[in-house]
């Protein structure tokens, strides 16, 4: 079996764990070899724990890029230039940036000439289920690792990366919508579980026709849309 690159990941929020948890959960019959920053040390005490055998919690960032064949940089974009000035990579370094707001070309200025640059926009629902993974530019080998965990989607130039990108925060707006429609359920009498366990599985069920709904469809989509809602309600 061909040896599997070592991936590291320069920050321990909420992403890197979704993105974590799904290598090590749903992708097991791939163990690629993790290596995780100690900067927030209960998340990276949580998958160490979780992972024992698959995942190194490392000294420091360095230590990350040292050990690491892909470099994931999941950092706050405010602290996200003074840790890529901070490290040293090797030029065969393959770096993934997350962070929406730098560029390759920033990220290539803030670090060392290295092999490969690429921009990609996962979301912590890749721990669970196949949802979308943008990736700037085309790359087979990193289509190939996060492939296993979501639904690869490659931009053709950064304009388009940026658009993908927009639609991510359409996420935090949901969930505001269907708090708000439990909120005014339990003005109306509901008790807030009944609301949450309502609006929760009415929202999952949507979701779950939508890809039913527009295969089929054979309208332009603003018609399908309107004729989806229609038939949600008759």
């Amino acid at each position: 079996m061909k040896k599997l690159p070592t991936l590291g990941f320069i920050g321990t929020g909420a992403i890197t764990k979704a993105l974590v948890t799904g290598l090590c959960s749903r992708a097991a019959d791939v163990p690629y070899p993790i290596v995780i920053s100690p900067r927030n040390a209960k998340n990276a005490a949580q998958l160490k724990a979780d992972y024992p055998d698959q995942i190194t919690i490392a000294e420091n960032n360095q230590a990350v890029v040292d050990a690491a064949d892909w470099i994931i940089l999941a950092v706050h974009p405010n602290i996200g230039e003074d840790v890529c000035q901070s490290l040293r990579f090797r030029p065969d370094h393959k770096v993934i940036n997350l962070m929406f707001d730098k560029s390759i070309g920033q990220i290539r200025d803030f670090i060392s000439e290295v092999d490969t640059i690429l921009f990609m926009i996962p979301l912590t629902f890749n721990a669970f289920t196949d949802g979308p993974i943008v990736l700037y530019p085309a790359n087979d080998e990193a289509a190939a690792i996060f492939g296993h965990i979501g639904r690869i989607i490659f931009a053709d130039d950064p304009d388009q990366a940026l658009v993908y990108d927009t639609f991510s925060g359409c996420v935090t707006s949901l969930f505001a919508v269907m708090d708000s429609l439990i909120r005014w359920s339990e003005s109306k009498g509901l008790s807030s579980d009944d609301a949450a366990a309502y609006i929760t599985r009415f929202f999952n069920a949507v979701s779950r026709r939508l890809p039913v709904w527009t295969a089929a469809a054979s309208t332009p989509w603003r018609q399908s849309v309107w004729k989806m809602a229609s038939t949600c309600r008759h």
